[in-house]
């Protein structure tokens, strides 16, 4: 199985159907800075708002689909865990997310623990239950 070495500029430029079926990613040894536009869906915007709270410093998530009700309910179990999220809405109705991370250590007192009513939201159920052990 060969791989293609391809610009990942490039890369980020191309339609899907237009990628490689293996796409070989450079290993990075610094702090990475980019933007990611993804179609609005509960369950990608679930993903990033999770992503973000783990990550360190501030992200931002343009475009999330926050007003879907597993979107709602991740964004109070993120704060229940101690992430710092505001979310704002631009006139045409565009969510712009800020999310500061947690550096991957939830802002928990030692001994302390929470409840987190995650309601039937699968996204959020599969990736805290992994990411609160």
């Amino acid at each position: 199985m060969s791989h293609t070495r391809l610009d990942l500029a490039k890369a980020a430029s191309l339609d899907c159907a237009e990628l490689p079926e293996q796409l070989a990613i450079p290993v990075v040894n610094h702090p990475v800075h980019f933007n990611v536009r993804p179609p609005g869906s509960k369950s990608l915007t679930n993903r990033a708002l999770l992503l973000a709270a783990l990550a360190s410093g501030t992200s931002t998530l343009r475009g999330a689909l926050v007003e879907a009700d597993d979107a709602k309910v991740m964004v109070a179990a993120l704060r229940q865990l101690g992430a710092e999220i505001s979310v704002s809405t631009d006139e045409l109705g565009l969510a712009t997310v800020r999310v500061v991370g947690s550096a991957g250590q939830w802002k928990l007192a030692p001994g302390q623990s929470v409840t987190l009513n995650l309601n039937n939201a699968g996204t959020a159920t599969r990736f805290l239950t992994a990411a609160s052990l």
